[in-house]
């Protein structure tokens, strides 16, 4: 595999490969093997990237590629924690609606409790939940 390639290469020779993301699973292992391959005067060309990094503009284009990669996934993680803080300020706004809909009306309950009437719990009396036949007659 990989390894194999790599321990055969000499100075000056350049390791092929079809596609970059073939290589390496993130950029930052893709920008490491390219600067070990670097150090040993191996180039690294993708065939359907079109970079070589033998050349100075196949170096340049590569490391643009790997800080605009850098920046998309900041974007993503910036993005993410602007969702939860957005999620968490809705859920604080909730929770503040429901204390002050309380203290209006404390009979209003926070939780299901059984301190209410069953009636008022179930609704009885509503076209829903209609008043409860009466008890048979004691003998």
């Amino acid at each position: 595999g990989l390894a194999e390639a790599i321990a055969y290469a000499r100075s000056g020779d350049v390791l092929v490969v079809w596609k970059l993301d073939r290589l390496g699973r993130t950029m930052k292992g893709l920008v490491d093997l390219s600067a070990d391959l670097d150090e040993k005067g191996i180039g690294l060309r993708s065939i359907t990237d079109g970079i070589d990094t033998s050349g100075t503009a196949g170096r340049l284009v590569f490391n643009i590629l790997a800080a605009m990669a850098q920046m998309e996934r900041e974007l993503v993680r910036e993005q993410r924690e602007m969702e939860r803080e957005l999620i968490r300020e809705e859920r604080e706004e909730e929770r503040r609606r429901i204390i002050e809909l309380h203290a209006l009306d404390p009979d209003r309950s926070l939780f299901r409790d059984n301190d209410l009437p069953r009636s008022r719990l179930l609704g009885e009396g509503s076209p829903d939940f209609p008043e409860p036949p009466p008890p048979p007659p004691q003998r």
